[in-house]
């Protein structure tokens, strides 16, 4: 199936593009909501992903990048609700995400592949449940999972994790009307930059 938002910036290599989404909603997509195969800084905030068969949003070749999410809400994904790739023989990347919404995705809240140094920074998310997120450091946790492909390669941080939704309504709604309270001057866009 297609993806929703598409952006495969790859000659003989990941090309560092700049992504800034901002005020975006995906659904029902046949592939990934959001696929991004760039090396370059990205940031998503209010950007709501949700229901499609592929991974919600899906960071490709993030190797060096630093990738900030801030209310996103991802959700019903057939797969994963965020999963994060990259490229062996680049630098670590930086991912922060924060003051988000995953839940109800059937294989993965956040996974990880082994394929790239990553730190992770995912501290105040709502997992679908109080008890936080499914995870071998969380041993009592029933909510969406993480799953980290290698532990040698990953560092992460996932508490403290928030014991409600950030944004109210379940992220697996079939109906979303506004989920974000806007900032002054923020519009729904989306860009990319070549350097």
């Amino acid at each position: 199936g297609s993806d929703g938002l598409d952006l495969d910036a790859w000659l003989n290599g990941p090309i560092d593009v700049a992504v800034n989404m901002i005020g975006v909603k995906i659904h029902r997509n046949g592939g990934q909501g959001v696929n991004l195969d760039t090396s370059g800084p990205i940031t998503i905030r209010h950007t709501t992903s949700l229901l499609n068969a592929g991974a919600n949003i899906h960071i490709d070749e993030a190797a060096g990048s630093v990738v900030t999410l801030s209310n996103v809400s991802t959700g019903c994904g057939v797969r994963d609700g965020l999963r994060i790739s990259g490229h062996s023989s680049g630098s670590p990347a930086k991912v922060t995400i924060s003051d988000s919404d995953i839940e109800g995705n059937t294989e993965a809240g956040l996974r990880l592949y082994a394929d790239v140094d990553i730190t992770v920074v995912a501290t105040g998310l709502w997992w679908g449940d109080t008890s936080g997120p499914s995870y071998s450091a969380n041993p009592a946790g029933t909510g969406d999972s993480i799953v980290v492909e290698d532990p040698t390669t990953t560092g992460l941080a996932f508490s403290p994790f928030s014991t409600a939704r950030h944004h109210g309504e379940m992220a697996c709604t079939d109906w979303l009307v506004s989920l974000f309270d806007f900032e002054p001057g923020d519009t729904s866009q989306w860009t990319y930059t070549v350097p």
